[in-house]
């Protein structure tokens, strides 16, 4: 954290003498600046076109691969107004069904057995 605040404190200074310089000075600086800005537009480019290039080469080789062995994406869960929406596949390879799960408000089917406990002293 310390160092951070070292190289801002050069930034402003680096900042306070270059606004000291008249104003032709600025300029011929900001024109000698102009290649570099430059080429770090270039370099962003490239690495845009290069993440593009990936994308456009694995995304349709891992579609016929899923495709080649049966791998099959599960669809994610969807809100409703009257709860959460699931999308089950049926292992017979028929339609999926869509299921309705409550939401918190609404009593759910008790999935466990209570059981009732008296402590006696």
């Amino acid at each position: 954290m310390f160092r951070l605040l070292q190289y801002y404190g050069r930034f402003q200074s680096f900042r306070g003498r270059l606004l000291q310089l008249p104003a032709w000075a600025r300029l011929v600086i900001l024109v000698a600046a102009i290649p570099g800005a430059l080429l770090m537009a270039l370099s962003l480019m490239a690495f845009l076109v290069s993440l593009l290039a990936l994308l456009l080469l694995t995304v349709p080789l891992y579609r016929v691969m899923s495709a080649i062995f049966g791998v099959e994406a599960r669809p994610a869960a969807t809100a409703v107004p009257g709860g959460v929406e699931e999308t089950i596949a049926d292992p017979s390879g028929g339609e999926p069904a869509v299921v309705e799960t409550p939401t918190e408000g609404e009593p759910r089917p008790a999935r466990r057995r209570q059981i009732e406990v008296k402590i006696v002293e």
